[in-house]
């Protein structure tokens, strides 16, 4: 605003400007800018910026648009005596018809008052408020930004829970696969064990199952009579654990032999006591059991009782 005006322009642009600054800073452009401008001349204005009171300097032409000619009604001294002083507010007899323009083409609604305060104060407000809808619209903005991250951050959540949840679903599809082998087997082993309970109800000999870690699986009415324990009493436990008249610790080995085929099958005698306290001697073959796969499912001890060697001579 000291440096000197340039001279003779045809058009001027100055869109909300000055409406940053004070009252005497804005009538001091203003005159400047009337001096700039030719006969007939335009200035171009920001929407916010009426020139309400400098109508000795500018009519409005589209006032919609914000569009002013310069007044022709100075000299080139009195041009000069603007740059020297404040500009004040003076309402013209063409007061009245700006006013009604600038009410007619804003949608905005305003109060034009003929008093300079009342006025400069309703332009200052207007000020304020543009300033506050920019400010107002930059946050818009930065909440739409934050919004925008937050969706593409909900987005890759979902896409993971979506790979989880094939994952998941892979599982459990695994997960039944290997419950219907599981039921398979069980049917399987409730199938031998009821075939192997049938065969041993019509033995006459003694008869022990037991599977490879050496649990009982089978424990028949003759093997009862011979040893005094119920099948119920032995079903499930170890059969080295067992305490009754034949020396179980002795059956170690040739069970093992069979379980790692090393042998289709072990026979040999035991002295032992039968259930009446009496000595005995036991004869015992020791038999692999299969399934219908030809995998091992355990042993079958078949015990015949027979009299005891004789003492020699």
């Amino acid at each position: 605003m000291q440096d000197a005006p340039i001279a003779r322009v045809n058009v001027l642009v100055c869109r909300n400007t000055l409406m940053h600054f004070t009252r005497e800073a804005q009538a001091k452009v203003l005159g400047r800018f009337h001096f700039s401008l030719r006969n007939g001349g335009y200035l171009f204005m920001g929407r916010a910026e009426l020139l309400l009171t400098h109508g000795d300097l500018f009519t409005p032409m589209e006032l919609k648009f914000r569009v002013f000619s310069k007044t022709v009604n100075q000299t080139a001294r009195e041009h000069l005596g603007l740059l020297q002083r404040e500009e004040a507010a003076v309402p013209t007899p063409s007061d009245n018809h700006l006013q009604a323009l600038a009410l007619e083409s804003d949608s905005v609604g305003r109060a034009v008052f003929r008093t300079d305060g009342t006025l400069e104060t309703a332009y200052e407000k207007l000020q304020s408020t543009n300033e506050e809808l920019e400010t107002a619209n930059e946050e818009l903005q930065s909440t739409n930004e934050e919004l925008e991250t937050t969706n593409e951050e909900l987005q890759s959540t979902n896409e993971e829970l979506e790979t989880m949840n094939e994952e998941l679903q892979s599982t459990n599809e695994e997960l039944e696969t290997t419950n219907t082998e599981l039921r398979m087997h069980r049917d399987e082993l409730n199938h031998a064990n009821a075939f192997l309970a049938s065969i041993l109800a019509g033995l006459e000999f003694g008869a022990v199952a037991v599977d490879p870690r050496v649990p009982v699986l089978a424990w028949n009415h003759r093997a009862e009579d011979m040893w005094g324990l119920r099948a119920d009493e032995v079903k499930g436990r170890h059969l080295m654990n067992l305490d009754f008249g034949l020396p179980v610790e002795q059956l170690n080995q040739p069970i093992r032999s069979v379980l790692s085929q090393e042998a289709s099958h072990v026979e040999f005698s035991l002295d032992c006591v039968n259930r009446r306290g009496r000595s005995m001697r036991c004869h015992i073959r020791a038999n692999p059991l299969f399934t219908q796969s030809g995998e091992i499912l355990g042993v079958i001890l078949l015990m015949e009782e027979r009299a005891p060697d004789p003492l020699p001579s």
